[in-house]
């Protein structure tokens, strides 16, 4: 038998919808989500030994992507292996690896990468900078001060998936 390929993807989570989602153990909502595509890695220039860089910027456009979509006061993103053909191509944002994600399963996450409680007032600040980007993408969000100390005081914390993130 043949192995299905897959592709790692980084989907957005608030906490309330990623603890009901490990409940359930599967979902067929679709999930706008972040991979390093070859889109994304053609616009950031990345070579073929760069992979690993390419998904850490594709976790981190997820966490941004999530600002705006969670009432959470940390980050939270779901880094999961999926068949590729759960996989298709996001409206926008596609230089960043913007895709949707058809369908997850729980045993497909491998990792929950979540703020630490000190990055709740830098988060908040991000969040309240927001609408100055409102309708540009993450081009203009990735120019906003706030979202710039976010990113570079804070690094997302990794936990399995089984833990309490």
């Amino acid at each position: 038998m043949k192995p299905v390929p897959r592709m790692m993807v980084f989907i957005p989570a608030d906490h309330d919808h990623a603890t009901a989602l490990r409940a359930a153990g599967s979902s067929d909502e679709q999930f706008s989500a972040f991979a390093a595509t070859g889109q994304m890695i053609k616009a950031h220039d990345y070579r073929p030994d760069e992979r690993e860089d390419a998904d850490y910027a594709a976790q981190l456009y997820a966490s941004l992507a999530g600002l705006a979509t969670s009432g959470d006061d940390r980050r939270l993103v779901l880094a999961a292996d999926v068949p590729i053909a759960r996989v298709h191509d996001g409206a926008t944002d596609g230089s960043y690896g913007a895709i949707t994600v058809t369908g997850l399963d729980w045993s497909d996450v491998r990792a929950v990468f979540v703020d630490a409680p000190e990055a709740v007032e830098a988060v908040r600040k991000a969040k309240q900078a927001l609408p100055a980007a409102a309708g540009d993408g993450l081009d203009a969000v990735l120019g906003l001060g706030e979202v710039t100390a976010l990113t570079d005081d804070h690094e997302l914390l990794w936990h399995t998936p089984d833990e309490d993130w």
